[in-house]
């Protein structure tokens, strides 16, 4: 059995030459799932907002790879009541469940792109 963990791809994109909007996005299983968050001018801010951005996507990758399409709903986003069934269950019966979550975190990349790379990966 392998796990196959997606990468997390991220552009900002520009208009009139100024940064407006950061993008963080994935595809699973032929399903594109992203996040997007306005750029704020202070530096400071914007590294916190990239930094929040990135570990919500990074929980959604932990979620789609260890527990699979169990935990989606019949419109095919994650239920949240599902991830934690799925959660208590294979914390409880798993004894190798903790490395499991470590592997698939540290095997987690963020690749950055441009908005055009990012058409072409069709993830717009």
């Amino acid at each position: 059995m392998s796990t196959v963990v997606p990468f997390i791809y991220f552009w900002i994109e520009k208009y009139g030459g100024k940064p407006t909007v950061m993008t963080a996005a994935l595809r699973w299983e032929g399903m594109n799932w992203g996040l997007s968050f306005p750029v704020n001018e202070n530096a400071v801010w914007r590294d916190i907002d990239k930094k929040k951005l990135l570990a919500h996507m990074r929980e959604i990758v932990s979620v789609l790879v260890l527990h699979g399409r169990t935990v989606l709903d019949n419109f095919n986003q994650i239920n949240p009541r599902l991830v934690n069934d799925e959660e208590a269950a294979r914390w409880k019966l798993d004894p190798l469940w903790g490395k499991r979550v470590r592997a698939v975190e540290k095997l987690t990349r963020v690749k950055e792109i441009t908005r055009e790379e990012a058409v072409k990966l069709k993830l717009l």
